[in-house]
């Protein structure tokens, strides 16, 4: 078991960035690779992951509330996301970044919000700079530009659910 995920044998998987990126993104500090695909904006990666990939939210049916903050690893460097909760709609995502991580620019087919819970960085949204705290919740429509810097450790929840 790695992280969140039961492994099995390798797969290649073509994923678009940031669709299904919340649960793919702890593989990455458990040996699979990511290379870009089309070095022009970075929206498509290739990621090896292990094939019979399955995630474990941290609520269900029965444990229908957390404390998010119970729940907040920082990696020593780059990203970590725990699923929170996940249905054919939405998912929700914990993604907790190391001081002076960056994502660089990309796209999602999906609508997306963010609500940080603690740290400080901004987020570049189409153009524009939003300087990121606690509190801060922001909405990015489908197919918005977006980069995110943390200044500190950040972690914030991520919601992505289908474009109207």
């Amino acid at each position: 078991m790695f992280g969140h995920f039961k492994v099995a044998q390798s797969l290649a998987l073509h994923l678009e960035l940031c669709t299904f990126l919340p649960s793919a993104i702890p593989c990455t500090a458990y040996s699979s690779t990511w290379a870009p695909i089309d070095p022009a904006p970075c929206t498509t990666l290739l990621i090896q992951l292990p094939a019979k990939i399955m995630f474990t939210a941290l609520i269900s049916a029965e444990t229908t509330t957390l404390q998010l903050k119970d729940h907040l690893t920082y990696p020593e460097s780059g990203v970590l996301s725990k699923v929170i909760w996940k249905d054919e709609v939405c998912q929700y995502s914990l993604f907790c970044l190391a001081a002076n991580t960056e994502i660089s620019e990309h796209t999602s087919t999906r609508n997306a919000t963010v609500q940080v819970v603690e740290g400080t960085g901004s987020l570049t949204l189409n153009g524009e700079t939003i300087a990121l705290a606690p509190g801060v919740f922001i909405f990015m429509a489908a197919n918005a530009p977006h980069a995110l810097t943390a200044a500190a450790n950040l972690a914030f929840v991520l919601t992505l659910s289908s474009a109207s």
